[in-house]
């Protein structure tokens, strides 16, 4: 999962460029299983981290009210279910668990430290990747008509923090906040 893993192939095996490690990598079985159960230990940490934020209401931000009021609906379905063994919260990063594995909605903390919770089938422009949408537009020629069906993902190298709609703030938010 890193660059030094592709330089230390590069030197093994006397490549001169990175392509053909990198495509080793990418294509052993051994790393991409591993890459996948990083990939989904990340994704059920992040559901629970929300979970509990907006379990204990400690959690802002432009989607936190859209995120409260599901948290809602969803706490009626899960009191509804008498058998339960789980608390809410449990339940909640369950159910928040499966919508960004199924790539429901996209879920990624930022550099400026707040979780981006973007729907995938909102095509509209995240503020975030507006400038590197625009530039692609322009290098192409490309009519931004057509982008605007076109499903944009979020840049979260150029995160806005909390003026963008889709930003989620919790305790994860604390340490930009010190």
């Amino acid at each position: 999962n890193s660059n030094m893993a592709t330089m230390i192939l590069k030197r093994l095996f006397g490549h001169s460029n990175s392509m053909m490690p990198d495509a080793y990598l990418r294509h052993n079985p051994f790393v991409q299983k591993r890459r996948q159960e990083s990939l989904l230990s990340n994704q059920k940490q992040v559901a629970s981290q929300i979970s509990k934020a907006i379990s204990s209401n400690k959690v802002a931000g432009s989607k936190s009210d859209s995120m409260r009021s599901g948290a809602s609906d969803m706490y009626k379905e899960f009191q509804s279910k008498v058998d339960s063994t789980i608390s809410f919260e449990e339940y909640l990063a369950e159910k928040l668990f499966e919508r960004i594995e199924t790539e429901q909605i996209y879920s990624m903390l930022t550099p400026m430290s707040v979780i981006c919770i973007r729907n995938s089938i909102d095509t509209s422009e995240a503020p975030c990747a507006r400038a590197k949408y625009r530039q692609m537009r322009e290098d192409k020629e490309f009519s931004k008509a057509i982008s605007n069906v076109l499903g944009l993902l979020p840049n979260p190298k150029e995160c806005v923090g909390i003026a963008c709609k889709d930003a989620l703030i919790g305790d994860w938010s604390l340490p930009l906040y010190e």
